[in-house]
């Protein structure tokens, strides 16, 4: 929730109190936030080229539809894995045959072999010139999805990461 959204739902219920909400007023950062008549929307905060270009999130079954669909689907790891290669999309894109354009991390040779089961960019220029090169060679971003797909059901299935798991913990309790 944007922090505006928070500061007006948190001071709503102040204004039923005349004496608080007049301290309140005094405050020059509050005034604006208090004197709002309707709760701030998202879309007052973003850019109307932005909304205009964005759909409703997918979910479910309506999510791996949707990669499945896609001729390219783009990743990119958030911050909290700054070297590794660690979210759910490389394998949901990739198992359901969608060519997978993503970040290149260090251990991503352990996961995927790239340019043949994925696709890495290290920064925007590159990923943007793969990305048209892959649109503009169809056979070839066909080829790649069908490589990442069939590493994702070979090694990369709750299965398989089910035994690995098993034997962390065998071994941590055995330690």
């Amino acid at each position: 929730m944007p922090i505006k959204q928070f500061i007006y739902d948190f001071f709503q219920p102040w204004k039923n109190n005349s004496f608080l909400y007049k301290i309140l007023l005094d405050l020059p950062k509050l005034k604006n936030f208090l004197k709002l008549s309707t709760r701030p929307s998202l879309n007052d905060f973003i850019s109307p080229s932005i909304v205009s270009r964005t759909h409703p999130a997918v979910y479910g079954l309506s999510m791996y539809q949707q990669l499945a669909n896609s001729k390219v689907t783009f990743n990119n790891h958030i911050n909290i894995s700054s070297q590794s290669a660690s979210n759910m999309r490389l394998f949901e894109a990739t198992g359901v045959g969608a060519c997978l354009v993503t970040d290149w991390k260090s251990n991503l040779t352990e996961l995927f072999e790239p340019d043949f089961e994925i696709v890495t960019y290290r920064n925007v220029d590159e990923c943007i010139e793969k990305v048209k090169w892959l649109l503009e060679n169809n056979e070839a971003c066909q080829g790649i999805a069908k490589a990442g797909q069939q590493r994702t059901l070979k090694d990369h299935t709750f299965a398989q990461r089910a035994i690995q798991l098993d034997k962390i913990i065998r071994q941590a309790l055995s330690n």
